[in-house]
């Protein structure tokens, strides 16, 4: 071998032990549920967990036969790890997602999830064969859901309430509810925010369920000689056809706290023993009539209850082709959000004056008034008025077709002036022209200086270095970009990965929240928000609703030791208990001394 040959040969091996390399990960799929045994008309979440890629194929879930299937995102994730042997650099990259899908069964007893074809790069993995009981919900007296309805009969398009009353005699630590009726294609759901009594304000709960979120009302009742604790909210129903219809079974998922126990650990602590419960609903009847035909008006658009119209103009006085601002007011019954506007182009009386603008912008709810904006355009100077708007409807109290009818507006409209050619162009000569010119004394020599106006103006770098203003230029410029480039190198940095610094703010963030929780009221709710939003920075989860089983397999893989994972178990058990049912098994000056402790060793122990 020539000393070259060595020389090469040695070369090659220091760049192979310097250079810092990638491990390659090998790809692996499996799947996994949150749940072995559902009810009917719950959901399991299905994770498919791939290694080896941060970036998946969504996996043909045709096959899945006994659920309905419903996408729910994928979470990617990518971990580099750098290690130094001997002066080694080895670095690690260890990429990987979850692909989460929620799943529904369609009938009872043992349900299958088939193997699901992953692919990548080429490659294909089937997951493993996954079985789910499914099971109607056990009858039950410590749990309850009853629906009432504001009336047995109305019209379409009449809108009616529908209060949804959990009962319940224990503590709740998780609760979930399924309202088919809000996705029936029969009735119109609109947005409705309850008004706020403030002499209960403390008694308002916000319940997040899985497809919906609503503010529920506390209180107590009975049911069938029982005392229970409550928690009620309404929605609106407005009926799209006519026909006997049954309001679709409610149901209520919870889990609730039936007993307590000792554990066998080190510091001997108590336990909740918790049992999984649901509770159908009832399912009350509605007849839906239609509006007659007999007397129905040619421009009945659907609008039924008692309804009143008012109108604005702006400006009244105008020439014509001028655009004017007509404000329509509607005031009706409570929910006007399925109210459209009259349609002005089928008004023979403001057709005949008027050029209305074919916008057709919704209106806006104020209150109990829903207001439209509409333009029209006088079309001649004969027009002295806006002729009054109506809007035809049916009166369900009386039964009647009615005409509401706004008051007529009083417009002046001036003719316009034609413009000719001659005016655009400016042609005409209105007065002739006596300016006569002047002569200067100087003549032409006015316009010229001599060189005694010419100054001295050297310039060069001795120039700039004897001045202060020069001087602190060519000083100060680059050092002011040497002190933005530093700044915004750093700055960069820090701020290179979103959810590493919300990461490293969250202890900080959390221990703030925790320090308040008391004094803001509703300690428990405080607390459990807190943990939600230290854990969802942490991990990169959204906060709103975590539970202690999407935390779980972070909590795994970030090490965390066993008690401290237990602990946080608790005490998202006694925060969901005080939330739900008004009361917990501890103090809240302990519950936030617990978890002021807790998250400074989760901190700790996860890092970021």
């Amino acid at each position: 071998m020539t000393h070259r040959q060595r020389t090469i040969l040695a070369l090659a091996f220091t760049t192979v032990g310097l250079v810092s390399g990638a491990t390659a990960q090998p790809f692996a799929a499996k799947a996994q549920v949150s749940a072995a045994e559902v009810y009917m008309g719950a959901r399991i979440q299905l994770y498919i967990q791939v290694q080896g890629t941060d970036q998946p194929t969504r996996p043909d879930v045709s096959g899945i036969r006994d659920f309905t299937v419903r996408y729910a995102g994928t979470r990617p994730s990518t971990q580099r790890q750098l290690t130094i042997v001997n002066g080694r650099r080895r670095q690690t990259v260890h990429r990987s997602a979850t692909i989460v899908y929620e799943l529904a069964p369609k009938r009872e007893g043992a349900l299958t999830i088939p193997a699901l074809i992953v692919k990548h790069g080429g490659k294909e993995i089937r997951t493993q064969v996954i079985r789910i009981q499914a099971k109607r919900p056990e009858k039950t007296t410590q749990i309850r859901l009853r629906v009432r309805l504001s009336q047995k009969e109305c019209y379409v398009g009449e809108a009616i309430r529908a209060t949804w009353t959990l009962y319940f005699s224990t503590n709740l630590k998780s609760l979930n509810m399924t309202v088919p009726v809000l996705k029936d294609p029969r009735f119109t759901v609109p947005e409705f925010t309850p008004e706020i009594d403030p002499a209960r304000q403390r008694q308002y709960r916000r319940l997040r369920f899985a497809d919906f979120e609503v503010i529920a009302l506390q209180g107590e009742g009975t049911l069938d000689r029982k005392r229970y604790t409550t928690l009620s909210f309404e929605k609106i129903l407005i009926p799209r056809v006519a026909g006997e219809c049954t309001i679709p079974t409610s149901t209520v998922y919870a889990e609730a706290v039936v007993g307590r126990k000792r554990t066998n650990d080190f510091f001997n602590r108590v336990r909740e023993v918790t049992k999984k419960m649901a509770a159908p609903s009832n399912s009350p009847s509605l007849t839906v009539k239609a509006p007659p035909t007999e007397g129905r008006p040619a421009n009945f658009s659907g609008h039924v209850g008692r309804f009143k119209l008012m109108t604005v103009a702006d400006p009244t006085t105008v020439n014509v082709g001028d655009p004017i601002n007509l404000t329509l007011v509607i005031e009706g019954p409570e929910f006007l959000d399925p109210v459209e506007c009259p349609d002005l182009t089928t008004q023979p009386d403001l057709t005949s004056g008027f050029k209305i603008s074919q916008n057709s912008e919704p209106g806006e709810v104020q209150g109990t008034r829903k207001v439209f904006k509409r333009i029209i355009r006088a079309t001649h100077p004969d027009v002295t008025e806006i002729p009054p708007v109506e809007l035809p409807y049916f009166d369900s109290a009386k039964g009647t077709y009615e005409t509401a009818r706004s008051r007529a507006i009083p417009l002046q409209v001036r003719a316009t002036k034609v413009i000719t050619a001659q005016d655009a162009e400016g042609t005409t000569v209105s007065a002739p022209i006596t300016r006569k010119a002047r002569t200067r004394a100087k003549g032409l020599a006015a316009n010229y200086e001599d060189a005694s106006v010419l100054r001295n103006q050297r310039a060069g770098i001795q120039v700039w270095l004897a001045s202060p203003t020069w001087l602190a230029l060519l000083i100060g410029m680059p050092l002011g970009y040497l002190v933005l480039a530093i700044a915004l190198g750093t700055y960069r940095r820090r701020h290179a990965d979103p959810n590493a610094v919300q990461a490293r703010r969250a202890l900080r963030v959390c221990l703030s929240a925790l320090g308040r929780a008391e004094a803001d009221g509703e300690p428990h709710d405080r607390v459990l928000g807190a943990i939600r939003a230290f854990c969802g920075a942490k991990f990169g989860l959204t906060a709103g609703a975590l539970t202690y089983e999407d935390i779980a397999p972070r909590l795994a893989e970030a090490s965390v030791p066993p008690e401290d994972c237990d602990q946080l178990r608790e005490l998202f058990g006694h925060c969901e208990a005080g939330r739900y049912a008004g009361g917990a098994s501890v103090t809240a000056e302990k519950l936030i001394t617990t978890a002021t402790e807790l998250v400074r060793r989760l901190d700790r122990g996860i890092g970021r």
